[in-house]
């Protein structure tokens, strides 16, 4: 969050005309840090059970974002229609590939091994 107000406000010399939600930032950082705390705290403690709630944690998560695709394709249908939005379409089919690509690229040229890559 500091550095998006120092790269926004400061070196790009934008004005109050962008707002920054730090609030939401925040928010999301703590949603991805604190799960992963408590992980580590209980996994220093006893790895067997670490192992337990790791596989929980797991399928929970599955379910949750399986239930967002749901809730999210009921609500909103017409984003199943290709031809009203090709962009995001074509956007969806090519970032996968494009991102593995791109990633085995720089592992190959930071001369990683190949099955490292």
């Amino acid at each position: 969050p500091v550095l998006s107000l120092l790269y926004v406000n400061l070196a790009l010399g934008l004005d109050d005309s962008i707002a920054i939600p730090f609030v939401n930032i925040v928010a999301t950082l703590l949603i991805a840090i604190v799960p992963a705390l408590i992980g580590a705290y209980i996994r220093s403690k006893n790895e067997r059970v670490a192992r337990k709630v790791e596989i929980g944690g797991s399928t929970l998560g599955v379910l949750f974002i399986l239930a967002a695709l749901v809730i999210g394709l009921t609500d909103n249908p017409e984003l199943l229609e290709a031809s009203k939005y090709p962009n995001a379409w074509i956007a969806a089919v090519v970032f996968q590939p494009a991102g593995c690509i791109f990633g085995y690229a720089v592992a190959r040229a930071a001369r990683l091994p190949h099955p490292e890559a």
